[in-house]
């Protein structure tokens, strides 16, 4: 039998629809996006990456941004103009033994062709992707919204990283204007 543990889990909220995780979940990596996740101050969550290249450009404004959030004070916000972005966790280390819980926060700001979402993507220890599991596309989403996915079961034995994923991207259109905003992850 699988025990359940949580790549992202929630902290308590208020309201009752937002505090509940999965049952057996343990928690395996947090990133709330506040002053604890951004050590240098340098408004960019700590062993984060993201992506670049052609369609990713640089300049496209990411990071933490201090505003009203899912959780507290800060979210990490991802600003459009005319392209693609996404945002990678550092490397997480996970077992083929258990299943897993993917748990955020995402709020968008006036996308009409875009879309946000949550993915996870499990490798071996040579960093091969082994298989990826992606939420639901989003585009209109005024108020903060728990984003869920799993329980997952890694896709094979060799299994041992995990990499968490925030993507906005455009569909057949691009949006120059709007953001997607991530929290508590």
């Amino acid at each position: 039998m699988n025990f359940l543990l949580p790549l992202l889990i929630l902290t308590a909220q208020p309201d009752p629809s937002t505090d509940r995780r999965h049952p057996d979940a343990v928690l395996v990596y947090h990133c709330d996006f506040g002053p604890k996740a951004d050590t240098n101050f340098d408004q960019w969550p700590d062993d984060w990456r993201r992506r670049t290249g052609r369609g990713y450009p640089q300049y496209l404004p990411i990071g933490i941004r201090k505003e009203p959030a899912a959780i507290g004070e800060h979210c990490l916000r991802i600003q459009l103009d005319g392209s693609a972005a996404v945002v990678y966790s550092p490397p997480i280390e996970v077992s083929p033994r258990f299943s897993y819980v993917l748990e955020g926060f995402l709020k968008t700001d006036a996308l009409k062709h875009d879309v946000a979402y949550y993915a996870v993507t499990f490798y071996d220890a040579r960093r091969r992707p082994l298989g990826r599991f992606e939420s639901q596309r989003l585009r209109d989403v005024s108020d903060w919204r728990k984003i869920h996915i799993g329980p997952l079961t890694p896709p094979s034995d060799d299994v041992s990283l995990a990499r968490i994923s925030l993507h906005l991207e455009p569909t057949d259109l691009a949006d120059l204007k709007g953001a997607a905003l991530f929290d508590d992850v």
